[in-house]
């Protein structure tokens, strides 16, 4: 017997019954995201085959910067210092950072913050429990600055604290120092505690901390949760490796903030491709059609101050004879070298599933800083190999 789908949905913001194929909750106005079944189970499998490679063959995220092989992360710093103004180069798409005179013979970073007084290598830096707002740490190939925290006003009327409760923020930056390997971050690897209790996170911020990077990429965001009005020790856990539940501890101070900003990053890829190009990879052939400022927003989804929306068209073709899935979710845009938001405004946004020989086209839109002088997004052509087609945008 045939089973009847289902009619309506939940909003996931404000809870109210939508009609199923709503896009928009006629309630709030939040986006209704659709995320492809398929596409969803195969990106996990995904996810967890590769992190457990990777923590058999690197020993849990390669090792961190300063230990003893117990897994510790070390603090490098404090913002303020000089590498609040350090430069961060991406190359022609390896990721290099630095000279060779800048590494020791493992091919490790050699930082001012990774020597002592006398300038020898510092093996044996003094570990940090708990991280404050100005701190910089390394783990593994992630440098990390807890730049800010405070509380975060709301201003949906529907997405109000519980009585008795306020939000509250932290806000980070995250920059691969790898060479080859991408990283990824998400707030979904954070956890609340307040007095000892597990709080709830709200997921109705803006800018939440989300992104993949390649190597010299970085990238800013926050984190949100739900806490009493009176809590008075609030601890926030970072979970650097699922498979060894390795945690990072960092301490919300109330209202504070490092000031800290990420260098900008405006060197240009040599290999990025421009609108019209024709570029092929393994089993696909890919058409950047075209790339242009959008105003199709709406009054429910307009960009931040100060950014605008950026729409990418592409078209891909299979030119194997296997499935290939195209998606918007692999594609992430950075802006003088950091991260920027994808918008899901649009109904042609790419998401397809094609058949040998087939073809599919759709767009990608980014919100992009107005005074970025340096704009270009990412493919990820093959999750395996880290391999990553570049095209500029601005």
């Amino acid at each position: 017997m045939n089973k009847r789908k289902p009619v309506t949905k939940i909003c996931g913001r404000c809870r109210a019954e939508i009609p199923r194929d709503a896009k928009i909750c006629p309630e709030c106005g939040q986006k209704v995201k659709r995320i492809p079944l398929k596409a969803a189970v195969i990106a996990a499998v995904l996810i967890v085959l590769f992190a457990a490679l990777s923590g058999t063959l690197s020993g849990g995220r390669g090792g961190r910067t300063g230990t003893d092989g117990t897994g510790t992360a070390k603090k490098t710093g404090e913002t303020g210092t000089d590498r609040k103004t350090e430069g961060r180069e991406t190359g022609s798409g390896t990721g290099d950072q630095g000279s060779p005179e800048s590494r020791d013979e493992k091919g490790d970073q050699d930082t001012p913050e990774s020597r002592d007084e006398n300038g020898d290598r510092d093996t044996a830096a003094p570990l940090q429990e708990i991280y404050r707002v100005g701190d910089v740490l390394q783990d593994g190939d992630m440098r990390i600055t807890y730049i800010a925290s405070g509380d975060y006003h709301e201003e949906n009327e529907y997405l109000q604290p519980e009585d008795g409760y306020r939000y509250i923020y932290l806000k980070f930056a995250f920059e691969n120092t790898s060479e080859k390997k991408n990283r990824s971050v998400s707030f979904y690897s954070f956890r609340c505690y307040a007095d000892g209790f597990a709080a709830q996170a709200y997921y109705g911020g803006e800018k939440d901390l989300s992104a993949s990077l390649s190597p010299g990429r970085a990238a800013t965001g926050f984190i949100y949760f739900s806490v009493p009005q009176d809590a008075q020790d609030i601890d926030i856990e970072y979970e650097t490796n699922f498979l060894t539940s390795e945690k990072l501890h960092f301490a919300y101070e109330g209202e504070k903030d490092s000031g800290y900003e990420l260098p900008a990053n405006t060197q240009r890829n040599a290999h990025a491709f421009q609108p019209g190009d024709v570029v092929e990879s393994d089993t696909l052939r890919i058409s950047y059609l075209s790339c242009e400022k959008d105003d199709s927003g709406s009054e429910f989804f307009r960009p931040a101050s100060g950014c605008s929306f950026y729409t990418l068209t592409f078209e891909f073709e299979n030119t194997g004879t296997a499935d290939r899935n195209v998606s918007i979710y692999d594609f992430h845009c950075y802006a003088d070298g950091t991260g920027c938001t994808t918008s899901w405004h649009r109904d042609d946004y790419l998401s397809a599933d094609i058949s040998g020989g087939r073809k599919a086209k759709g767009t990608v839109t980014f919100e992009i800083p107005d005074d970025a002088q340096t704009v270009e997004a990412e493919y990820d052509a093959n999750y395996w190999t880290n391999d990553r087609i570049i095209f500029t945008v601005r």
